[in-house]
């Protein structure tokens, strides 16, 4: 959709809820300091964060692990640091999944538009797997994101594991004026008279 849009310069942040979550698990963190963790990364309050971390009861060790969470970002190395820090199951099957997700996206010839950044985890309660945000220069502000969603459908009923995104039209009109390109021309295949 971006590159049909005309837009060149763009990246999609990929990250998984699952990693941060199993990091945590790891390291026996209750449930309420996981939920302060959690929204600190989510509004990206490194502050919050690093003094959240300050309080926990944990060695020197796992505080510093625990410190890189929303510094993890990059291309595929970052796959292979996290996996240092990975002890548990639940977050090795977070980054399995990431490892999946990139092959496919190679596949498709798109992977030099994505970068890892493992501290994106959106909504946890929301979001159940992979999620991502979409930025481009001179925007202070994701153009789309999205991700998994395993259990919002079966609030209507239906239990059926889903991925989903929202994209920003107007945000990605923005973009396109502010990095002097025109909007897509409106190519008109059928006219009714």
């Amino acid at each position: 959709s971006l590159l049909r849009s005309g837009l060149k310069k763009f990246q999609v942040c990929l990250g998984q809820v699952e990693f941060a979550a199993g990091i945590m698990e790891q390291y026996r963190i209750s449930e309420d300091d996981q939920q302060t963790l959690k929204d600190a990364l989510e509004q990206h309050d490194l502050v919050a964060y690093d003094a959240a971390i300050d309080e926990l009861p944990l060695a020197a060790a796992a505080k510093k692990n625990l410190r890189q969470l929303p510094v993890l970002s990059g291309g595929e190395e970052v796959l292979t640091k996290a996996y240092s820090l990975a002890l548990g199951e639940k977050s090795r099957r977070a980054l399995d999944n990431l490892s999946a997700v990139y092959r496919l996206l190679a596949a498709y010839g798109v992977e030099r538009f994505v970068r890892f950044d493992l501290g994106l985890i959106r909504d946890f309660s929301y979001y159940t797997g992979m999620v991502f945000e979409v930025y481009t220069a001179g925007l202070g502000f994701p153009l789309a994101g999205g991700g998994r969603y395993d259990h919002m459908l079966s609030d209507f009923g239906c239990a059926c594991p889903a991925t989903g995104f929202a994209l920003g039209i107007e945000r990605v009109l923005l973009a396109l004026e502010r990095q002097g390109i025109g909007a897509p021309a409106q190519a008109k295949d059928i006219f009714v008279a």
